[in-house]
């Protein structure tokens, strides 16, 4: 029984360095949808341990002027948390949760260790909605790393790399929080998102630098580091003609797949988006629309019920692509 609890409190402890938001929750909220501010604030101080995110988190539930919390209240915070520190100080927030990581580790072998397993700096990246700087470690070869190298590591990449997901992220948001308008009289109701469009197009002229390389003394261009779901190097350009709706190309097992996977059973959540995604006529609109709805729903890029949004919208701007890989591959 005593292997059991430690085994118990081991593994929650280490679900709290890898992925707090989620841990919490179920800590705080496995059985009731609300919790007494009195009742929260003794564990998350117990918790304290130079985590910027621990520390930023007990202050914003101090200040939070409600005596019960409510589990989306407090999933909001955590949210709001996470966009400040890993934008503001991304460096000094994500260094600080793996040196409490190995503080934990190095407690329980009793020994000093300074290294991680870089597999699992990346578990962290992802868990926390960073995976854009995984790809700063596809060229580290070793196993193990220690945080003076992960620092630097992701010290040269944010300098090199001038596409910054933060700042798209910014942009889209402050496009997103536009209100939506319908030209009733003139369009028949068709949805109007030039604003929309013309801040993911500020995004892409802005954010993103284009990467040449030379292979057999010819000049290439790499493929762009917005590419989460789909890789946009192996597309041809987007054919002309009119677009199908996508309620035409989802099939009702997808949908209610991406209604309970991504939009959490909302389903107007889920029509809205249908919605803004069938008023824009190119790819690269969508692919940026796509990718910030994941990232506000906290859903991994590469889950089953990301790949599966991307690729269904993926057929409506390249219907004649996708129909010719079916015939190559029959």
């Amino acid at each position: 029984e005593l292997k059991d609890a430690i085994a118990k409190t081991v593994s929650l402890q280490f679900d709290l360095l890898v992925r707090p938001r989620p841990t919490l929750i179920k800590i705080f909220f496995g059985n009731k949808s609300d919790k007494k501010k009195t009742e929260i604030l003794p564990i998350l101080e117990g918790l304290k341990d130079g985590r910027v995110f621990i520390n930023r988190l007990v202050e914003k539930i101090y200040e939070f002027d409600q005596f019960h919390v409510v589990e989306t209240d407090f999933d909001k915070i955590m949210t709001q948390i996470e966009m400040e520190i890993y934008k503001e100080k991304f460096l000094t927030a994500f260094i600080s949760d793996i040196r409490s990581f190995l503080e934990f580790t190095n407690k329980i072998r009793e020994q000093e260790v300074q290294e991680i397993k870089s597999e699992l700096v990346k578990l962290f990246l992802a868990e926390r909605n960073l995976s854009h700087y995984q790809k700063a470690f596809d060229e580290y070869e070793n196993q193990m790393i220690d945080i003076d190298t992960i620092q630097r590591i992701l010290e040269n990449f944010r300098s090199e790399d001038s596409s910054r997901i933060e700042d798209i992220d910014d942009i889209l948001k402050n496009s997103m929080e536009t209100t939506v308008a319908f030209d009733t009289q003139q369009n028949g109701g068709t949805m109007i998102v030039e604003q929309q469009a013309q801040a993911i197009n500020r995004a892409q002229e802005t954010s993103f630098s284009v990467k040449r390389k030379k292979v057999n003394g010819k000049i290439i261009l790499d493929s762009d580091t917005s590419n989460f779901i789909i890789d946009r190097a192996k597309i041809e350009e987007q054919p002309e003609g009119p677009l199908e709706p996508l309620e035409d190309i989802i099939d009702d097992k997808s949908r209610k797949l991406l209604v309970k996977k991504i939009f959490d059973q909302d389903c107007n959540a889920y029509e809205e988006f249908i919605k803004k995604l069938n008023s824009v006529d190119n790819w690269k609109e969508a692919k940026f629309l796509i990718d910030f709805e994941l990232n506000q729903r906290h859903i991994r890029p590469y889950s089953k019920e990301a790949l599966r949004l991307g690729d269904l919208a993926f057929v409506r701007y390249f219907p004649e692509k996708i129909a010719n890989n079916k015939k190559r591959k029959s």
